[in-house]
């Protein structure tokens, strides 16, 4: 596990965070802090936002995971498909919310994403997608009590522009 986490926090720390956005309010802090921990290499604060019994869904193998070790168990798989599939340099970049339900202490937000990485090949590879999150709002701000992401066609990313 420790291999894992140190591989994570080499490959997401590669990339720099692209998660840029006017100073959020409301759910959204909680979506960034994750990603935006996550891009950095922090697991810590990666995993911050989160409830103490948390559900994910994502579409590596087994694509579900539940409970109070759900975060640190879907971040040891993505540690060890990033090990299967050679990919390296992670970055999920998100676009701005296109729902946020907010009732309560409730929260359902639609936040359209990127996944990009390097291919076993070098190759630059991209992924569009959304996650689905489904947020609490506790004490100390919005906690994220789920959330399920959704991947486009995997094709490979534009070249820079020169």
């Amino acid at each position: 596990m420790k291999i894992i986490a140190t591989a994570l926090v080499f490959a997401f720390g590669l990339g720099s965070a692209a998660t840029a956005a006017p100073a959020a309010k409301g759910p959204i802090v909680a979506v960034r802090a994750f990603v935006d921990g996550i891009n950095k290499g922090d697991m810590k604060a990666a995993g911050a936002p989160f409830e103490a019994d948390v559900s994910i869904i994502d579409e590596l193998a087994p694509f579900a995971w539940r409970g109070k070790d759900a975060f640190s168990t879907w971040l040891a798989d993505f540690g060890k498909d990033l090990a299967k599939t050679g990919a390296t340099e992670p970055l999920m970049t998100l676009g701005r919310a296109s729902r946020t339900d907010v009732s309560g202490d409730g929260a359902y937000l639609v936040v359209p994403a990127v996944y990009t990485f390097k291919a076993k090949d070098g190759a630059a590879m991209r992924e569009p997608g959304q996650f689905a999150f489904v947020l609490h709002k506790a004490a100390g701000g919005w906690k994220i009590a789920s959330w399920a992401w959704t991947g486009g066609k995997l094709r490979p990313a534009a070249p820079a522009a020169k």
